[in-house]
């Protein structure tokens, strides 16, 4: 198992062998099954902003709803960022900072949670350049 993340006290793991998202109350000391998920999950790096769950692959950013129902997973508009692979991201005060291979982008915390359409509008919010 790999792909650790947590969400409030609970500790997430995927099973990359049998696509299997599991879960733990006890930091890691016992696991149980949630079920069968996409394969393609444990390709992602999972990040936890303020207790919601963000998925990346390459230059692509994912917010993931785990209930007990299932999963559910929108793809956030990643507009400034695109063909730039995301290495991390993480939040601090009132903005989510986005670092790929080629630099440091930023948008406000209340603006990230924007999600990509079935077709793309004009209007969208741009990650901005940090400045150094």
């Amino acid at each position: 198992m790999f792909n650790f993340f947590y969400k409030g006290d609970t500790l997430y793991g995927i099973s990359p062998s049998d696509a299997v998202l599991y879960q733990s109350l006890n930091d890691g000391d016992s696991w149980t099954s949630l079920g069968k998920i996409n394969p393609d999950f444990s390709l992602l790096n999972f990040y936890t902003l303020d207790n919601e769950i963000i998925g990346t692959y390459k230059a692509q950013l994912f917010h993931f709803s785990i209930s007990t129902t299932g999963i559910t997973v929108k793809e956030i508009d990643n507009d400034g960022l695109a063909y730039n692979t995301i290495t991390s991201v993480s939040k601090y005060t009132d903005k989510v900072y986005v670092s790929t291979l080629t630099g440091v982008y930023y948008i406000s915390y209340k603006n990230f949670f924007t999600y990509k359409p079935e077709v793309k509008s004009k209007k969208s919010i741009a990650f901005t350049s940090a400045p150094w």
